[in-house]
């Protein structure tokens, strides 16, 4: 049994432990509070020289990771680009974009900084290329099927319907939604609107039928898609170099776009060359808008559509404004006592036939020029029922614009007071007049097979 004084001497042992430890903890708070003391007088004195640094230190690294992943999305070995320093991420993505700046045309002239990479990440145009690309990387991540040619109707049932609901899911097309095993192997309505979306976005006839074309699409290799869209993020980077405005006609999609920082500003349909007078492919600058322009038909048209047309109605000509112009200037109706079918050939050779300005001119209210070697040209047009077509492949070359006045609107906002309104009274009046804009706008004529629609939804064509 224990003393009472073996507890008076541990208590008494104990208290003085307790009595070290405590002087040991107020030793070293002292210490720590020196440590502390000393390490802001030095940082004091050194913040100011080098708060900058390391803030850029911190840009830089924030630049050059960014810029690592722009280089993986164009394609690069992510492995491979992660153990580039930011100067060799620059260069490889310059030589990455030689290429692209030889086959759309421009003059590789420049090189490009990691400024005006790191700039062009934020246009939108941009960022919706990069995360469709993204979800495509996902894609390429499984062993695409094959699927084989099936009757879509409904309450059909096949081990092949299951595959097709996957591959449209993973497309997109089809929204994903709980269904036991058995459905999945069925049609159902899901099945046929999702094809009808997947058709719509590859210019296809929307049936929801699975037929052969449709079924070339949904077999392609997502790997095929992944390239093309790499392709097209290039082809939306070079174009950037040339400026940061421009208007794009895209020939695959019949679509005119005036972009802006990656925005688009205005979209309107278009009508361009037919396959026989494809309109050809330019890198030019919009100069000139012509309020009521007159026509001059080229021999190409005076041969087909013009003379098929006095046949068919020999006052035609007269009824629809033209004249014919001698070597002199001089202007006479082309009435069809003056020119018809019988002396048609010799009459247009030896005179000019022109379309005066007016309702029914071909090239309606407005004529935007871009200097180009190949005669081609925007312009309205009195016939605004052709845009209604999925297919507007259709003119002789030319580019028919569904809205010429919102662009003329958008034009002459740069211009001034005098200027505008001097066009506005052009464009009350009848009388053909020039204006000359003060600041040219690129204009990119192209022929991009894959591209973001509105919605950002993929268009893809052959």
């Amino acid at each position: 049994m224990a003393k009472v004084s073996d507890f008076s001497t541990d208590k008494m042992f104990f208290a003085k432990l307790e009595g070290i430890v405590m002087h040991l903890k107020s030793m070293l708070m002292r210490y720590f509070t020196l440590m502390i003391y000393v390490w802001i007088f030095f940082h004091s004195n050194l913040c100011f020289t080098s708060q900058v640094s390391i803030v850029d230190t911190a840009e830089d690294s924030n630049k050059s990771q960014q810029l690592k992943l722009l280089a993986v999305d164009l394609g690069a070995n992510p492995k491979e680009i992660n153990r580039l320093q930011l100067d060799e991420v620059i260069n490889f993505l310059n030589s990455r974009l030689e290429l692209t700046f030889f086959n759309v045309g421009f003059d590789h002239g420049k090189t490009l900084t990691a400024e005006f990479y790191y700039n062009i990440l934020y246009d939108s145009d941009i960022r919706a290329l990069r995360l469709k690309i993204a979800s495509y990387n996902a894609l390429v991540d499984y062993q695409w099927p094959e699927l084989s040619g099936i009757e879509i109707k409904l309450g059909f049932k096949h081990v092949e319907v299951a595959k097709l609901r996957w591959m449209l899911r993973m497309y997109g097309d089809l929204q994903p939604y709980s269904i036991s095993p058995y459905q999945e192997s069925v049609v159902d309505p899901s099945i046929t609107e999702a094809l009808k979306a997947f058709q719509r976005r590859h210019g296809i006839t929307a049936t929801g039928d699975l037929n052969e074309k449709t079924l070339a699409f949904i077999n392609n290799n997502p790997l095929d898609t992944l390239d093309e869209l790499r392709e097209t993020l290039s082809k939306h980077i070079v174009r950037k170099t040339q400026a940061n405005e421009y208007i794009e006609v895209n020939l695959k999609s019949a679509l005119l776009k005036v972009i802006k920082s990656g925005n688009i500003i205005i979209e309107m349909p278009v009508i361009v060359g037919r396959p026989s007078k494809q309109t050809p492919q330019l890198n030019t600058f919009l100069t000139r808008i012509t309020v009521n322009p007159d026509w001059t038909p080229p021999r190409s048209i005076i041969d087909t559509d013009l003379k098929q047309s006095l046949i068919k109605y020999d006052n035609y000509l007269n009824s629809n404004n033209f004249v014919i112009v001698d070597k002199k200037g001089k202007r006479l109706k082309a009435t069809s006592e003056l020119i018809n079918i019988s002396n048609f050939d010799s009459a247009t050779r030896a005179y000019k036939l022109v379309q005066l300005p007016g309702s029914n001119n071909a090239l309606g209210k407005y004529r935007f020029s871009i200097p180009n070697s190949n005669s081609i040209y925007l312009h309205d047009t009195p016939d605004k029922t052709l845009f209604k077509l999925k297919d507007r492949a259709l003119s002789h070359g030319c580019i028919r614009l569904l809205h010429p006045d919102k662009l003329a609107s958008y034009l002459i906002k740069k211009e001034t007071n005098q200027f505008r309104h001097s066009f506005s009274q052009a464009v009350a009046g009848s009388s053909k007049t020039y204006f000359k804009l003060s600041q040219p706008l690129p204009v990119h004529i192209v022929s991009d097979s894959i591209w973001l629609d509105g919605l950002g939804a993929l268009q893809v064509r052959n």
